[in-house]
């Protein structure tokens, strides 16, 4: 969890044309020349088992090539709830809504989001009531209307969470700001089962202050070099599995002792995972799933 709001000053700038501010925020060339990279690399696999992916420690299915008999996080997610989804934005949203939302009565109008929330005996819904939580799993740059959401919507000291890719553009330097003025707490969420070279992130704000909502563009100077911080490191670890995933897939080796070495990676990853988030399930050394008691 990457704070934001605990790094305010109160010392503000004007926003800058949107090239430089980019520049400013930790965008370069050699970033966009990476992810270039890395999609012409997975294009062969659009048809063919995405056998890079055993790069990605919590990738929701283990890339099993060895036939072992192993529990992963969508059997264990099946056993739990009779039911598995083939993405990984469903497990997402489930580790987000179980790391953040209780009880809370939550707002959202995404299938993705009501779907985890009926599994999870949340109540959700998109009627314009007031509701203790917002999810948004797509921001789509409609940043005034989602803070009018958050003013008709949310109840006071509620949690509204949004999920983000970059934050380099002025538009969403300049939300980040306005949440940071309504919220108590601001904080980027990165979940675990995430792909590792992409860049996908929640902003989770907690402490709904219900102060007038509007969209502020004069940036607080501790926000704006939190949020570059922020994108140094993010963006710099984005890079490093980005070269890692190109050069194991240019090696056209995947079954040698590096398959294996990623292999045993994922699957103790996969088994903290499903103790963490499903609770009462836990994998033994044979990879048999049992319920904790």
């Amino acid at each position: 969890m990457l704070s934001i709001s605990s790094n305010k000053t109160n010392k503000f700038i004007s926003i800058y044309p949107d090239t430089r501010y980019k520049l400013m925020l930790g965008y370069s060339s050699y970033f966009v020349n990476n992810v270039k990279k890395y999609r012409d690399s997975i294009e062969p696999f659009k048809t063919k088992e995405k056998v890079y992916k055993v790069l990605n420690p919590y990738n929701y299915q283990i890339i099993n090539q060895n036939n072992e008999e192993v529990i992963d996080i969508k059997k264990a997610f099946e056993t739990k709830y009779k039911i598995s989804f083939n993405s990984q934005k469903y497990y997402q949203i489930f580790e987000v809504i179980k790391k953040f939302i209780n009880k809370e009565y939550v707002f959202s109008d995404n299938e993705i989001v009501s779907t985890i929330c009926n599994l999870l005996k949340v109540k959700c819904d998109n009627k314009e009531i007031k509701h203790d939580a917002i999810i948004i799993d797509n921001l789509n740059n409609h940043y005034s209307e989602i803070l009018t959401s958050i003013k008709n919507v949310l109840n006071k000291d509620g949690i509204f969470i949004i999920k983000v890719r970059t934050i380099l553009s002025n538009d969403i330097v300049c939300f980040i700001n306005s949440l940071c003025s309504l919220f108590k707490d601001v904080d980027i969420y990165r979940p675990k089962v995430t792909n590792i070279w992409l860049g996908n992130k929640y902003i989770i704000c907690k402490g709904f202050n219900q102060k007038e909502v509007k969209n502020n563009c004069s940036i607080d100077t501790g926000i704006l070099e939190r949020i570059t911080e922020i994108n140094n490191v993010t963006m710099t670890e984005q890079a490093v599995n980005i070269n890692r995933v190109v050069d194991y897939i240019n090696k056209r080796n995947y079954f040698s002792d590096e398959y294996f070495e990623y292999f045993e990676k994922q699957k103790k990853a996969h088994n903290k995972w499903i103790e963490t988030f499903l609770k009462w399930l836990k994998i033994d050394s044979l990879h048999r799933l049992f319920t904790l008691k």
